[in-house]
């Protein structure tokens, strides 16, 4: 699950009781608009965000094993 500046992480969860397993909370140390995430495998994804004026309209990649 994605939001401004976190992204949260559910594993080992039974049928999509999501709160059943694992849940870990990234903080992205960065505050944007964020507009999308995608897997690029099963421990990399990427991070989209919204351009405005002045900052935005990237693509991040973040590691979900560090």
């Amino acid at each position: 699950m994605l939001s401004c500046g976190k992204v949260w992480l559910f594993e080992n969860f039974s049928g999509d009781d999501f709160f059943s397993g694992k849940v870990k909370e990234i903080d992205l140390k960065h505050y944007s608009q964020k507009e999308g995430i995608g897997f690029l495998n099963n421990s990399e994804v990427y991070i989209s965000d919204e351009k405005d004026k002045k900052t935005g309209g990237k693509l991040y990649q973040l590691d979900l094993k560090k």
